[in-house]
């Protein structure tokens, strides 16, 4: 039986992801239920840009982190958390039934490295990754970044955002991961000098820890941890 699976995010992709999908499995049966499953998502993501606009209502603010990673369709594992960053921190814990957090930041960089989306902004792919090198607490961990990495094929001026925000640790950990798991993503990306060693992953601790000298991160645990974890 088809039925119309909609991801568990509060920004549904676009049709391109269902393009996707349709492009693997192109069953006849299947197209009104796309058609059905466009509507209902674009529905769904103008809904939650009117929550967002009213929370946020004269205070600059990114989607970004996980949301964002999700909005551009390089997660598999659904997102449940909103993540947003701004200054300004709402009495609101909620957005549209979902748990809505608040990531305090600098207003300097709020902004930078984003593109409209509906009354809101939203992280580019590209911050969308560095928010989350940056702060891998926030995302999980080290696995769903390399998650996120294994779908995206090429990335651009990535090194000149990264100092930009000052998101230099970020742009050293999605460096390592790339080239440790021979991504395609880590074509281009070039390793700058470095003074101090960044932790990959400090939600983890593993015996077998060793360090990259080439971006200088120390990973607590095999490369073949993180391949598992982009396999699945």
């Amino acid at each position: 039986m088809l039925t119309c699976r909609l991801p568990n995010q509060v920004l549904a992709p676009g049709p391109t992801v269902l393009n996707h999908s349709w492009n693997r499995n192109p069953d006849p049966r299947r197209l009104v239920i796309r058609e059905r499953c466009i509507a209902s998502m674009f529905l769904k993501r103008r809904r939650s840009m009117v929550f967002l606009r009213g929370i946020f209502a004269g205070h600059p603010h990114r989607i970004g982190y996980l949301t964002a990673l999700d909005h551009h369709g390089l997660l598999i594992r659904p997102v449940k958390a909103i993540q947003v960053a701004s200054a300004y921190r709402p009495r609101s814990k909620a957005l549209a039934g979902r748990p809505l957090r608040v990531i305090r930041e600098n207003p300097l960089t709020i902004l930078a490295g984003t593109e409209p989306l509906g009354p809101s902004r939203v992280a580019t792919m590209e911050r969308a990754l560095l928010d989350a090198a940056s702060w891998p607490k926030l995302v999980g961990g080290a696995s769903r970044i390399a998650e996120s990495l294994a779908a995206v094929m090429a990335i651009k001026g990535l090194a000149e955002l990264a100092h930009a925000v000052s998101a230099e640790a970020g742009y050293r950990r999605i460096g390592s991961i790339s080239t440790a798991l021979s991504l395609a993503v880590g074509h281009g990306l070039e390793p700058e000098p470095w003074r101090t060693l960044v932790d990959l992953d400090t939600t983890a601790q593993h015996e077998h820890g060793w360090v990259d000298r080439t971006w200088g991160v120390a990973w607590p645990y095999p490369v073949s941890q993180l391949e598992a974890a982009v396999a699945s």
